[in-house]
């Protein structure tokens, strides 16, 4: 079974956890990365919620692997507003037919936001059935000694046939 782990990150904290669980596949991560640069720091950075609340995507760049020569697509991202951000969206949006039927696994990185209401919005973008399996990092979690075990029962859950 082919896997890979695709994820979205302004700060690296997405970055970091989506090539630990890579790690755990032993399978590849690749960035999903917006055309245009997000502000990422200050105030103005509490517009980008603002397009996550209202579902708006924001186009990405084409990615360098093939989402749909793959079995399980595994993405980490943030939530902002307790809702998919918007380039999670526009990966949907150009891969959405990609993944269609593929066993989705999504991890998402929880800073305040509400985790249940955000894997309800995540899960709509999806056929429900397609994703077997949930995770989020909530804050104060990141340094968590149990995040290798809490991991590896992600990993199996997404993998399991």
């Amino acid at each position: 079974m082919k896997s890979i782990v695709y994820y979205y990150s302004q700060t690296g904290r997405c970055e970091e956890l989506a090539k630990k669980i890579a790690t755990a596949m032993g399978c590849e991560s690749e960035p999903i990365v917006e055309k245009r640069r997000r502000i990422s720091r200050g105030f103005l950075r509490f517009l980008s919620g603002g397009e996550a609340i209202r579902g708006k995507p924001s186009p990405i760049k084409e990615l360098s692997s093939d989402p749909a020569a793959f079995d399980t697509v595994v993405l980490v991202s943030p939530i902002w507003a307790s809702s998919p951000t918007p380039a999670l969206r526009g990966f949907v949006d150009a891969y959405g037919s990609a993944i269609a039927g593929k066993r989705i696994g999504l991890a998402i990185a929880n800073l305040g936001s509400d985790a249940a209401v955000a894997f309800e919005k995540f899960r709509e973008l999806f056929a429900s059935e397609t994703v077997v399996r949930s995770f989020t990092k909530a804050k104060g979690e990141w340094d968590n000694p149990l995040e290798g075990q809490l991991i590896g029962e992600f990993v199996s859950e997404v993998l399991a046939t």
